[in-house]
């Protein structure tokens, strides 16, 4: 929860399915692509249990979770399944050409296409030689004519095609905004190209744009207003807002004038125009707040948060400095004046602010710090660490020197006596961690490993959870 987010400035997050149509290949199939070859050894986990690893010549096979080889390494360039099809590029450079595996490795779409999406709703956008996009099927059968300038991948059975829209020879900036409408899997315009920008398709409905010029910068489209139409096309909500987001639960959030509100799907304002900054609704719930302003950088600065349900009411009142996301274990941070506790699932206040540092629960558990002070690099040091468990109790008291790992798998890296340690939720030492003189060690990385290195760098080592040493960090493809 609390992870999709609007504010004055939504350029700087934005929420809204699609965005510059233009962008989806450039920053989704290529960055992939180039990822993989990047690495010397990659592996990572597929829903489908197949694993992706590089041999050595840099090309790319999969592996079943047996680890029998499913598909030969043949080609340096493979991104990861989307409904049972993987993108593979062929040649180098500007004459790479992409087209799409089974999981059988056969290629069952050749390699043509400048740009590729992944497959969504059994479609992919491609691109072909004279720069213009279509749709295939999972046969290759183009469903559409290559007739379009920009498109979206498919939401909800729609996708949104552009005619007209002109961008640099570097794929970086709006030239020319041309016209958005929608086409359907047959691929029927069924919804007439009119608008300058719109959103995919959400619960049955499409925020759209009409007017608008491109910014100085040439990167988006400013000025305008949006609104929203059905899968028939029909404007439910004229055109009149600033902005215009997804629904989530039957709501979405608008902006007029500076404020932010909700509108359900018939275009009644059922919750006023008057936050600052306003999330999408989930589970019956959402952040919002009022004052501060995002800086330069888009971070949002000053403030007072609460949550609000689908009435309006302030289930939780707008007081805190910060209500951070949820984790998997159902609780949100929550602060004031750099103290620290926590909200359940339905944003009570069930651990009090009274933490200088709390991090975010991990199987059932949560690190604190009682006493510590942050320095310039906004990093806490000193005073005791401990753990606490879901009701709030301290399962592990505030008398450790240092947390390097909140939980996983049951044990977490500290600092205990002056020795590291591997401890259990109990507390008690179940593996001591022996680290040379002159080494420091750092918390667990995203690998899930701890990273340990000499002083002057010249050597490092990882650490698995089990305290056990292992060679160079793995880097995992998400």
């Amino acid at each position: 929860m609390f992870t999709l987010e609007h504010q004055i400035n939504p350029s700087l997050i934005c929420t809204r399915i699609g965005r510059i149509g233009y962008l989806i290949f450039k920053y989704y199939c290529m960055k992939q692509l180039l990822l993989l070859a990047m690495l010397c050894a990659a592996s990572y986990a597929q829903a489908q249990t197949l694993e992706a690893f590089v041999d050595s010549q840099g090309k790319i096979g999969f592996k079943d979770s047996t680890g029998r080889v499913v598909i030969t390494p043949k080609h340096k360039y493979v991104y990861n399944f989307t409904e049972g099809m993987a993108c593979f590029g062929t040649g180098e450079g500007l004459n790479i050409r992409y087209g799409f595996m089974d999981k059988t490795g056969k290629e069952v779409v050749a390699p043509k296409y400048m740009k590729t999406s992944f497959y969504s709703d059994g479609m992919a956008l491609v691109m072909d030689e004279q720069k213009k996009y279509g749709f295939i099927d999972k046969t290759g059968k183009a469903i559409t004519a290559f007739k379009y300038s920009a498109a979206y991948r498919f939401y909800e059975g729609m996708a949104a095609v552009n005619v007209g829209q002109i961008v640099d020879e570097e794929d970086e900036y709006l030239e020319a905004i041309g016209k958005w409408g929608f086409i359907d899997k047959t691929g029927k315009e069924v919804v007439t190209l009119k608008y300058s920008d719109v959103g995919g398709f959400k619960e049955g409905m499409a925020a759209v744009l009409l007017g608008g010029n491109i910014d100085e910068d040439g990167y988006k489209i400013i000025g305008g207003k949006w609104g929203y139409i059905n899968k028939t096309g029909k404007e439910i909500v004229t055109p009149k807002y600033d902005e215009g987001y997804d629904f989530f639960e039957g709501l979405a959030c608008v902006q007029l004038n500076g404020k932010l509100g909700y509108i359900d799907k018939t275009g009644k304002e059922v919750i006023p125009l008057k936050y600052d900054r306003a999330f999408d609704f989930m589970n019956g719930l959402a952040k919002v707040t009022v004052g501060g302003s995002p800086d330069a950088d888009g971070k949002y600065i000053g403030g007072k948060n609460g949550v609000i349900d689908k009435t309006g009411k302030e289930v939780l009142p707008i007081k805190y400095d910060n209500i951070y996301d949820y984790s998997a274990d159902s609780m949100a941070i929550v602060e004031i004046g750099r103290k620290y506790g926590f909200i359940n699932k339905a944003a009570k206040e069930v651990i009090p602010l009274k933490y200088d540092y709390v991090s975010p629960f991990n199987y059932g558990m949560a690190s604190f710090n009682t006493g510590g002070t942050y320095n310039a690099a906004n990093q806490i040091t000193g005073g005791k660490w401990g753990f606490l468990d879901l009701t709030g109790k301290e399962a592990i008291p505030a008398t450790l020197e240092w947390v390097g790992s909140n939980f996983s798998d049951d044990v977490a890296l500290v600092k205990t006596g002056g020795k590291f340690a591997l401890i259990n939720k109990s507390g008690v030492v179940v593996k001591p961690i022996s680290i040379p003189a002159g080494y420091m060690i750092y918390p667990m990385g995203t690998d899930g490993r701890f990273k340990v290195e000499k002083q002057d760098k010249s050597d490092v080592f990882y650490l698995d959870k089990q305290g056990v040493k292992t060679n160079a960090a793995k880097q995992v493809i998400q």
